[in-house]
C-alpha cells in the first residue's frame, strides 16, 4: 500500500544546467531508527548517497547531474523508501536554471543582480568576476562582453588590479558611472610658520573602484603611505597627510610638491616654500642659518649679473640677516659686513670684521671663509689691509685649490683683468679640484664675456658654464657664435645644450646645423623635428659620419617621407643601417620609383627574402613582399610566414590625452583562449586580428587597463596591394590563427551546396582539434557540422567528424540529432552515453528499443544501475523485449506495484520470472505491501522452484495474518498450505494448521472418511496444543471432544501481539437478589494466539454478562471496547453438551414439561459417565 507521505506537496529539487547539484531532503515518516531501509529514485540523474533517519524524520543527501539539460527544463519524479514499516513515495520535481551565484543579497543570474552585488559589496563583486563560471552570467548580454572580461582580466594577480578589472567592465558595459574623485586644493604655500603636516583633501562622487597613488615628490616631504583606496574614504571624503620640512622649503622659496595618480589622471600638487614675513623673535635652527646663507649668495649674484640693483638686494639681504643676527657665526657676520662695505658703510665694516677676527681666534672656520675674510679686511682700507692682500697673494699661490684665495687676489690686485686667460684656466682647475660655487661660474662667465675666444673647446666645465650663463641671461649676441664654435668639438649628447642653442640661433646657418645634427646623432635622437633638421643638415652637405643612417632612424616610418636625393645617391652603395632602416630605404626607393641598379636589386630581395624568413612585418617590409617578391620566391616556408603576417595590423592611438601613456595592447578575440598582447611605442603598435569579433584593451606603465572608445584609435591593415594575394596562391591554412579568421569569413552553416560543405567543414575540424580554441565556440562549430552532415549524406567524413566529438558535447535538439547520427553510422556505444547524457525523454520508442538492446548486450546480464533505470523507463512506455524483461527481472528493485508490473508481463511472454518473484514476496513481507496478484506471484515462486525457506515464510506470513487479523487470503494460498499439511505437517509452523482450519469451519465437512481423519488429525493437533476458537464448534461432530469448549461464550479482542490487555465483567442472573450491584471482577485477557486475545464464560439460560476491556500503557489505563454475552444460539438451540443439557432441563422444568426433564435427565447421567471416561485415558 502507498503510505500517507505520498499525499505531501511536490518536493522542488533546483539544479543548474550543465552541473551537478547536491543536497539533503527531509520527509516525514513512521520509519523507526532501528528499520532496515532502502531508497531508489525513478530518474537515473538522481543519486541518493546516503540516508539517516533521525526523530521519526527520514535524511536523504543526494546528487543530480543537470548535464545535458537547459535552463527551463523540468523532470517530475518520484523517490520510493522501502522499509520494514512500508513503502513510502515522495515527489519531486527536478527545476533546470541558469547558471547562478549565491551572494549575500541572493541568487546572482544576470547583470542586474551583479551590479547591485558591486554596490552593497564590491570584495565579493570582485571575486564572483574573476570565476571562471561568470561568463554564464553575460548570457543574453552583448557578444563583446566576454572578450571585454577576459581582456580586462589578463594578466592581473593583485587584488588592485581585479578591482580596477571589475570598475572598467562596469562602466563599459553602462551599469555605472566612472567614480569621480575630485582634488579640492591643488596649491599649498608653505612659511616656517606653517604646520609641520598638511592635508590633501579628496572628495568621492559615486561608488566603485578608484586608487590614489602619491609618486614623485620633491625632497623635503614624507607620507604615512604612498597608496590609498575606496575603503580609505569615510563619508565620502578622504585626507592625505602630507609631512613637510618648512624650513627647507620656505627658506628658499622653494617649489615642490607631489604628483596624485588618480585612475589615469595624474594630478600635480603644488608645495611652494615663502620666507616669513618679519622676524618674530623665536630662535631659529642650525638648518635655517644655512639656508639664510644660501639666500645671501643669490642675491649676490643677482646683485653681480645686474638683476638686481644694489638697493633691492640690500633691502632683501637685511630681512635674512634679521633672522641670524645676535649669534656668534662667522658667515653670515661677514656676508653682513659685506653689504656695509658696498654700501660704503666702512665703520660698520670694520665693527664687523674685527669681531670676526675675534670668532676666528675661537674656531677653524676653514680656507673657504678665511679667504673671504682676508677679502673684506684687505677691501676695507684699515692698517691691516695691506697685510691682508698680501696673505691673499701667497695663499693665492701656495694653495692655488681654495677658490677664497685666487678670488680675494684676483679682486684685490687685479690680477683677472691682467691676464684673463690665467685667470680663466685657474678658476677651471679649482672646479676640477671639486670646487662648483656660484661665484666661480659667475668670475669665469665674465671672463669669457670679455674674452670670447677663452671658450674654445666645450668640456664639462664649459658645458655647466653655459647653463649658468643661461640662467642669469648672461649670453649675448656677440658670444653665441663662440658657443656654436664650441658646441662643434662637444664629445657627448646633451639636451640641455641643445635646448639653450635652440634659443639662441646662429647667423651661419650652416655652422649652426652641423652643431644640430651631431648632437642629434649622438644622441639617437628620433622624431619628426630631428628628422627635420638631420635633412636639412644632408642638404646643407653637412659632412658628418653617419648622418645619413641618423637622418633614417629618426624618421617616422609611418609617415613615408620622400628621401632627398642626396640620401638616394649615398644609399645606393650600401649602408650600415638596421633592419628596419633597410626596409624604410628600400621602401621609399621603389615608392619614389627610383632607379635601382641590378645590384641595389638584388641586395633588395635578398633583404627582402630574409626578412620573411624571419616573419617581421612593418609597412615598409609590407612594401616589399608585394613589390619585390615573384611567385616563384615563395617556397612552401615562405608562404606560410606570409600567410601569417597577413593578419598584421597597424595600430595607431589617436586619443594621445586619455591613452598616450599606453605602454601595452591585448587583443581578444570571441572563442579564442589566448590574449594577444603587443608592445606600444610613441603611441603605435603592431597587433594581429582573424576577424571581426574582437575587444582591445589598452595598458599604462602603472599596469592600469582600460577598455578605450572605438574613436580614440584606428587601425589599418599593412597589405592593400593585391599583389599579396598572387603571391599566396595554393598556399594552405597552415596554422589556428588562419583556419580562425577562414571559419569566421566563411562559417560552415552558410555553404551553399555539398562541395563548399566539405571544404569549410574540414578546416573547422581542423580549427576544434585546438586548444587555443574556447569550448563555447566549439560547440557552435561542431554544431553547425552536425546539421551540415544531416543535410549532406557523406558518410564516411560523417564517422569521422561523429568519432571526434565526446559523447556529452551536444545538448537540446543537437544532442537528438547527435544520437540519431551516431545510430545510422553503427556507434551504439557513444549513442548510448549521448543519449543519457541529452536525456532519453528526448527520444521516441523506437530509437529507445535500439538504444537499450544494444546496452543490454554490452553489459552481459551485470547489473548496472543506470541501465536498470533506463531499461524500466522503456518498458513503463509499454515497448519491451524479452531481453528487456529478463533483465529486469534479474536486476530491477522498486515498490511493489512497479516489480509486479515486469513480473506479469515477464510471465506472460514465459520469462522466467523467479528472481523477481523473490523479490516482490520477500519485499511484501517486509513492508506489509498489497497487490492483487500476490496470490499469482506467490504460486508462480512455487512452481518456480522458490527457496522453501522464503515459500514457507510468505505462507506463514499469509496464514498468520489471516487468523490474527482476519485478513482476505486468495484460494491459492490454501492450496499451497493443505498440500503442505499433507504431505507431512510436523514442523511446519502452527499457523498454517490454523488458517487451514478457519478456512475449513466456513465449508462443508468432508464426506470421505479419509478426508474426515485428515481433519480430525488437524484438530486434534490444534486443540491439544491449547488453541480453541469459536468457529471449531463446526468441527464437533468430527472431534467430538470439542464440546468441552464448544458450551462457552467467548469475549474475543483482536489487536498488535504483545498488549497488556485487562478484561472488567459482571454477571448478571435471573434473580436480581443474586447480583453484587456495580462490582465488576478484573482480570488478565489472556493471548491465546498472537495478537488474538480470549476468555470464555458458560452463561446459564437468563444470565447477561456485561464486560469492558482496558490496556495498560506505562502509567495510564486506557478504555478499548465493552460489551455484554448472552448463551449462544447455537448454545441454546440444543446440542449433547453437559452445559447444554444443563440449561435445557432448567428452561423444560420452568415450562414444567415433565416428559422432556425425564429425557434430559437420562442424557446427563450418560454424559457425565463419559466425562469419568475420558479423564481417566488422559
Amino acid at each position: 500500500m502507498r503510505d500517507e507521505a505520498s499525499k505531501e506537496e511536490k518536493i522542488i529539487i533546483k539544479a543548474v544546467e550543465d552541473k551537478v547539484a547536491s543536497g539533503e531532503l527531509t520527509f516525514k515518516t513512521k520509519v523507526s531508527r532501528d528499520s532496515d531501509v532502502f531508497i531508489s529514485a525513478s530518474d537515473y540523474r538522481l543519486s541518493i548517497t546516503e540516508w539517516e533517519i533521525r526523530g521519526g524524520e527520514l535524511y536523504v543527501r543526494y546528487t543530480y547531474d543537470a548535464g545535458g539539460l537547459d535552463a527551463g527544463d523540468k523532470r517530475n519524479g518520484e523517490i520510493t523508501a522501502v522499509t520494514d514499516e512500508g513503502e513510502f513515495f515522495f515527489s519531486y520535481e527536478i527545476d533546470i536554471r541558469e547558471a547562478c551565484f549565491d551572494s549575500s543579497i541572493g541568487e546572482i543570474k544576470n547583470l542586474f543582480h551583479f551590479t547591485n552585488l558591486a554596490k552593497t559589496s564590491w570584495k565579493e563583486a570582485v571575486t564572483l568576476f574573476e570565476d571562471p563560471g561568470f561568463n554564464s552570467i553575460l548570457r543574453g548580454g552583448n557578444s563583446s562582453y566576454k572578450n571585454i572580461r577576459e581582456a580586462l582580466l589578463y594578466n592581473t594577480a593583485e587584488e588592485a588590479q581585479k578591482s580596477r578589472a571589475l570598475e572598467n567592465f562596469l562602466v563599459y558595459i553602462r551599469k555605472k558611472d566612472p567614480i569621480k574623485l575630485t582634488v579640492k586644493e591643488t596649491n599649498y604655500i608653505i612659511t616656517p610658520d606653517s604646520p609641520g603636516t598638511i592635508y590633501i583633501e579628496v572628495e568621492k562622487t559615486g561608488w566603485g573602484y578608484e586608487d590614489i597613488r602619491i609618486h614623485d615628490q620633491t625632497p623635503g616631504l614624507s607620507f604615512e603611505k604612498t597608496e590609498y583606496f575606496i575603503s580609505d574614504f569615510s563619508d565620502n571624503k578622504l585626507e592625505i597627510p602630507v609631512r613637510i620640512d618648512r624650513i627647507r622649503l620656505s627658506a628658499q622659496g622653494s617649489k615642490g610638491g607631489l604628483i596624485l595618480s588618480i585612475g589615469s589622471r595624474d594630478i600635480r600638487i603644488s608645495i611652494a616654500g615663502k620666507s616669513a614675513g618679519k622676524n618674530t623673535g623665536a630662535p631659529i635652527s642650525d638648518s635655517d642659518e644655512r639656508h639664510v646663507v644660501i639666500k645671501i649668495m643669490r642675491l649676490y649674484l643677482d646683485y653681480r649679473t645686474g638683476h638686481m640693483s644694489l638697493k633691492e638686494c640690500a633691502a632683501q639681504a637685511e630681512e635674512k640677516l634679521k633672522l641670524i643676527r645676535g649669534r656668534e657665526t662667522v658667515l653670515p657676520t661677514l656676508y653682513e659686513a659685506h653689504l656695509k662695505l658696498l654700501l660704503s658703510d666702512k665703520g660698520t665694516a670694520a665693527w664687523l670684521i674685527d669681531h670676526v677676527k675675534k670668532l676666528l681666534r675661537k674656531e677653524d672656520a676653514g680656507d673657504e671663509v678665511y679667504g673671504y675674510f682676508l677679502y673684506l679686511l684687505a677691501m676695507n682700507g684699515t692698517q691691516d689691509s695691506e697685510r691682508a692682500a698680501n696673505l691673499l697673494a701667497t695663499y693665492s699661490e701656495t694653495k692655488p685649490n681654495v677658490f677664497s684665495y685666487f678670488w680675494g687676489n684676483m679682486h684685490v690686485k687685479g690680477k683677472g683683468s691682467e691676464n684673463t686667460g690665467r685667470a680663466y684656466r685657474s678658476l677651471k682647475n679649482i672646479w676640477k679640484m671639486g670646487n662648483s660655487s656660484p661665484v666661480l661660474f659667475l668670475e669665469a662667465a665674465l671672463l669669457v664675456l670679455k674674452n670670447p675666444s677663452l671658450y674654445e673647446n666645450m668640456e664639462e666645465f664649459e658645458l655647466k658654464l653655459l647653463f649658468f650663463m643661461e640662467r642669469y641671461q648672461l649670453i649675448s649676441e656677440d658670444f653665441v657664435p663662440q658657443v656654436f664654435e664650441a658646441a662643434s668639438s662637444y664629445k657627448r649628447y646633451s639636451p640641455m645644450l641643445l635646448s639653450i642653442l635652440k634659443r639662441y640661433p646662429a647667423e651661419n646657418e650652416k655652422q649652426m646645423l652641423k652643431v644640430f645634427c651631431t648632437q642629434y646623432l649622438r644622441g639617437g635622437c628620433k622624431g619628426k623635428e630631428v628628422a627635420s633638421v638631420l635633412r636639412r643638415g644632408i642638404e646643407a652637405d653637412c659632412r658628418i659620419t653617419g648622418l645619413y643612417e641618423a637622418y633614417i632612424r629618426a624618421l617616422d616610418f609611418d609617415e613615408e617621407a620622400e628621401l632627398p636625393r642626396e640620401a638616394v645617391h649615398y644609399f645606393s652603395y650600401g649602408s650600415s643601417l638596421d633592419d628596419a632602416g633597410k626596409a624604410y630605404v628600400y621602401s621609399m626607393l621603389l615608392k619614389q620609383r627610383e632607379d635601382m641598379n641590378d645590384k641595389q636589386m638584388s641586395r633588395a630581395r635578398e633583404f627582402t627574402l630574409e626578412e620573411l624568413k624571419k616573419g617581421h612585418i612593418s609597412r615598409s617590409l609590407a612594401t616589399l613582399y608585394c613589390n619585390l617578391l615573384e611567385p616563384e620566391d615563395m617556397t612552401e616556408e615562405l608562404k606560410d610566414s606570409l600567410v601569417s603576417l597577413v593578419f598584421a595590423m597597424d595600430f595607431k592611438i589617436k586619443d594621445e590625452k586619455g591613452y598616450g601613456k599606453s605602454e601595452w595592447i591585448y587583443v581578444r578575440h570571441n572563442g579564442m583562449e589566448k590574449v594577444g598582447k603587443y608592445q606600444i611605442k610613441a603611441g603605435r603598435g603592431v597587433i594581429f586580428l582573424y576577424g571581426d569579433d574582437h575587444s582591445i584593451a589598452l595598458e599604462d606603465k602603472r599596469g592600469r587597463i582600460s577598455i578605450p572608445p572605438s574613436e580614440a584609435y584606428e587601425i589599418s591593415s599593412f597589405f592593400e596591394n593585391e599583389n599579396v594575394t598572387y603571391l599566396l596562391k595554393g598556399a594552405g591554412l597552415s596554422g589556428f590563427e588562419q583556419a580562425y579568421y577562414f571559419i569566421g569569413k566563411n562559417p560552415v552553416e552558410t555553404a551553399k551546396d555539398k562541395d563548399e560543405f566539405i571544404s569549410r567543414s574540414a578546416v573547422a575540424c581542423k580549427l576544434m582539434e585546438s586548444r587555443d580554441l574556447s569550448g563555447s565556440k566549439k560547440h557552435d562549430i561542431a554544431e553547425a557540422i552536425l546539421y551540415g552532415y544531416q543535410k549532406y549524406e557523406i558518410p564516411e567524413r560523417k564517422e569521422e567528424f561523429l568519432k571526434t566529438v565526446p559523447a556529452t558535447f551536444f545538448k537540446g535538439k543537437a544532442g537528438e540529432l547527435f544520437v540519431k547520427e551516431l545510430l545510422s553510422v553503427g556507434m551504439y556505444e557513444k549513442a548510448y552515453e549521448a543519449a543519457a547524457h541529452t536525456g532519453f525523454d528526448r527520444f521516441d520508442s523506437k530509437v529507445l528499443i535500439r538504444l537499450c538492446n544494444y546496452a543490454l548486450c554490452e553489459a552481459e546480464g551485470e547489473y548496472d544501475e543506470r541501465l536498470t533505470a533506463f531499461t524500466y523507463y522503456v518498458f513503463e512506455k509499454h515497448k519491451y523485449t524479452i531481453d528487456m524483461l529478463e533483465y529486469l527481472v534479474n536486476h530491477y528493485r522498486g515498490p511493489v506495484k512497479q516489480m509486479r508490473d515486469v513480473w506479469k508481463r515477464a510471465a506472460s511472454m514465459d520469462v522466467f520470472t523467479l528472481p523477481i518473484a523473490e523479490r516482490i514476496l520477500t519485499q511484501m513481507m517486509r513492508t506489509g505491501s498489497y497487490t492483487a496478484d500476490r496470490a499469482l506471484i506467490f504460486k508462480d515462486y512455487a512452481r518456480s522452484g522458490g527457496r522453501s525457506e522464503l515459500f514457507l515464510s510468505y505462507l506463514t506470513d499469509m496464514a498468520f495474518a489471516y487468523v490474527s487479523k482476519e485478513e482476505a487470503v486468495e484460494n491459492e494460498f490454501f492450496d499451497e498450505a493443505e498440500a503442505l499439511l499433507k504431505q507431512d505437517d510436523e514442523g511446519l509452523p502452527i499457523d498454517i494448521l490454523l488458517a487451514v482450519l478457519k478456512k475449513k469451519s466456513s465449508e462443508p465437512l468432508p464426506i470421505s472418511d479419509e478426508g474426515n481423519e485428515w481433519l480430525k488429525e488437524l484438530i486434534e493437533t490444534a486443540f491439544l496444543q491449547g488453541y480453541y476458537f469459536p468457529y471449531y464448534r463446526h468441527f464437533e461432530e468430527v472431534y467430538p471432544s470439542l464440546r468441552l469448549k464448544g458450551e462457552e461464550t467467548f469475549v474475543e479482542y483482536r489487536d498488535e501481539p504483545g498488549l497488556k490487555i485487562t478484561l472488567h465483567y459482571l454477571v448478571e442472573h435471573n434473580d436480581p437478589d443474586e447480583d453484587e450491584e456495580g462490582k465488576y471482577n478484573k482480570e488478565p485477557l489472556y493471548e491465546v494466539y498472537p495478537g488474538v486475545y480470549q476468555r470464555g464464560f458458560k452463561i446459564l439460560h437468563g444470565e447477561r454478562v456485561v464486560y469492558y476491556l482496558t490496556q495498560k500503557e506505562e502509567d495510564d489505563e486506557k478504555m478499548l471496547i465493552s460489551g455484554s454475552l448472552e448463551i449462544s444460539d447455537d448454545i441454546e438451540g440444543g446440542g449433547s453438551g453437559k452445559f447444554r443439557l444443563l440449561n435445557d432441563l432448567a428452561l423444560a422444568r420452568e415450562l414444567d414439561d415433565r416428559a422432556t426433564v425425564s429425557e434430559l435427565e437420562r442424557k446427563l447421567g450418560r454424559l457425565e459417565t463419559l466425562t469419568k471416561d475420558n479423564l481417566k485415558i488422559r
